[in-house]
């Protein structure tokens, strides 16, 4: 990304003698939010808490709407809140990022977002110590957990989110993960720099890009299990099938733009490559699932109902081995919601199968194409120029 392509305006200047940490929360038309005044009261009862940790800084993001003159407001009555600066026009989140991040003295950055809650930010201390022993980490991710729902999609998520981080554990030998999500994790402000000055600017897996950048360059992360960063998730299934719809886009997009690099993890079978394989063969089966149940139907209609109870029943067996052998990674999880995992399958399959055939869809229509041809015609004119000189 070019930083010349956005403006940025400090609103409310950084004081002169700053923490170590700043925490980012870009929002863009937020305006229409009934829990704005709720939620910029919060980052200002945030920045008093912890006022000798972080340094917290509200990003305009280009909004069309009267958010910014409603952040304008709060601060101007409310001078010892947050911080506040403005980003122009809208860079897709990440490039607000990158302008903000570009302009501050802080050693760390925290990501989070407008509508996630952040608590414990006191034990981030360790996490930073091990940082700065390790000149090859990059930065640690929280812990999600899903905050403020109820209701049958809600729960299911709980135990998503709860599933999601026992995989962490799969990474943790070589310090790797396959995404820092960008609702709650802490990078070195410098390395944070150097991957945005890398990434394509797509906003759909913008989190999984930069941690991809981060990992072509060596670079390792850890489980900050100590911070937690409670995310409000859909609560409904209509807007999480929309909200997957974005996640699966930008993992497609993401492998897409550096193939090479999964490539490569998965012939030296490193522990990001193996999960790649299993999520892009299992992708590959799900989105084909209603042909591979019709031809079996022709061939044998007692051969699709055995094999279909048999994969449900190992499904159910597998994810309650997982849950059960993982007290730490389920305490958000109520004792009488555990039957909800004879439901998982049905709701990870029926919401995956419908979000990826639309992010197929999605990516059809986005840059990444753009971005792939230009890359490989810059990878076409290097290799040109190297044959003419060794000519020479």
């Amino acid at each position: 990304m070019n930083l010349s392509d956005f403006h940025l305006e400090w609103v409310h200047n950084l004081p002169l003698v700053c923490n170590r940490v700043a925490l980012l929360i870009p929002q863009y038309n937020e305006g229409m939010n009934c829990n704005m005044e709720k939620r910029l009261y919060y980052f200002k009862e945030l920045a008093q808490e912890y006022k000798h940790i972080v340094d917290v800084i509200l990003i305009d993001d280009g909004s069309t709407d009267n958010s910014l003159s409603v952040m304008q407001e709060f601060v101007a009555n409310h001078s010892d809140s947050f911080y506040l600066t403005a980003v122009t026009p809208n860079a897709q989140k990440v490039g607000a990022l990158y302008a903000v991040a570009n302009n501050l003295p802080h050693e760390f950055v925290i990501l989070s977002d407008f509508d996630t809650d952040l608590m414990c930010l006191q034990n981030l201390e360790q996490s930073l110590s091990q940082l700065d022993e390790d000149p090859d980490m990059m930065g640690a991710y929280f812990k999600m957990i899903p905050y403020e729902g109820s209701g049958l999609c809600f729960q299911l998520q709980q135990m998503e989110y709860s599933f999601a981080r026992i995989y962490y554990k799969f990474h943790d030998k070589d310090k790797s993960v396959p995404v820092m999500p960008g609702a709650g994790s802490c990078f070195k402000r410098d390395m944070l720099i150097e991957l945005y000055h890398e990434h394509s600017g797509l906003r759909n897996g913008e989190d999984r890009e930069t941690t991809v950048l981060g990992m072509e360059k060596g670079y390792k992360t850890m489980y900050a299990d100590k911070v937690l960063a409670l995310t409000r998730p859909p609560l409904t299934f209509k807007v999480l099938a929309n909200q997957r719809k974005r996640w699966y886009a930008g993992y497609l997009e993401t492998v897409l733009k550096e193939n090479k690099f999964y490539v490569s993890k998965i012939l030296r079978f490193h522990r990001i490559g193996i999960r790649t394989l299993q999520d892009l063969l299992g992708v590959l089966v799900l989105l084909l699932l209603p042909l591979e149940l019709i031809i079996l139907s022709i061939v044998s209609l007692k051969l699709t109902a055995s094999l279909v109870v048999g994969a449900y029943l190992l499904s159910i067996l597998y994810y309650f081995t997982l849950f059960a052998a993982n007290k730490y990674e389920r305490t958000e999880i109520r004792k009488g919601s555990t039957w909800l995992i004879l439901l998982y399958p049905l709701f990870w399959l029926s919401i995956s199968f419908l979000a990826w055939w639309r992010a197929i869809g999605v990516v059809h229509k986005s840059k990444i194409l753009e971005i792939m041809k230009k890359k490989r015609k810059k990878v076409t004119l290097r290799t040109v120029y190297k044959k003419i000189s060794q000519q020479l």
